[in-house]
């Protein structure tokens, strides 16, 4: 029988309030067909994003992470910079997570017997989330994604079906019209 999926992430922060120790205890759910896409605190995702994407790190999480919670987490965090913009000490800004969100592709594309499943959700995500986006966001996706991902070949061909929508062919076209410029 498979491992269940762990429905809780506990997190445990210490922190200095007036350079007096104090520890944050929550439990957030962040993990499996209900995770919290509005977790509270961007900060508290940043600082996880740290430790989570930091191997030396990932090494004490018992038990191990799966690669398919890393990725949902990832994921998820990186929206939330995109869409929000943080300017916190923990969190990337729009741009760093764009930059961040193509290093996460390239890594899955050149593991993508393994990750099949991961870049096909990563395309999906993309689509969805610039047919939804105001156009700030739209030119981040644009800017800091998806045109740092066409500069590979098989890359854009992956893409290619885009220009069949609508909404989808306008940012892979701004994709494609970077290239020549």
């Amino acid at each position: 029988m498979g491992r269940q999926a762990r429905p809780l992430f506990r997190v445990q922060i210490a922190v200095k309030v007036d350079n007096e120790p104090c520890l944050a205890r929550n439990n957030y759910q962040l993990f499996g067909k209900n995770h919290n896409s509005r977790f509270p605190d961007i900060e508290v995702l940043g600082v996880l994003s740290s430790y989570i994407l930091e191997k030396k790190y990932t090494q004490r999480i018992d038990p191990n992470l799966t690669f398919h919670e890393v990725h949902q987490f990832v994921m998820l965090y990186y929206e939330r910079c995109l869409i929000e913009d943080p300017e916190g000490e923990w969190t990337d800004s729009d741009y760093e997570a764009a930059w961040s969100l193509v290093n996460w592709f390239k890594y899955l594309w050149s593991n993508r017997r393994a990750c099949n499943k991961e870049v096909a959700n990563f395309k999906s995500w993309l689509g969805s989330l610039y047919k939804t986006a105001d156009s700030r966001v739209q030119s981040c996706l644009v800017n800091g994604i998806i045109e740092h991902l066409f500069e590979d070949k098989q890359i854009r061909s992956f893409f290619k079906d885009w220009e069949k929508d609508t909404v989808s062919r306008k940012a892979y076209n701004e994709g494609l019209a970077w290239r020549t410029r």
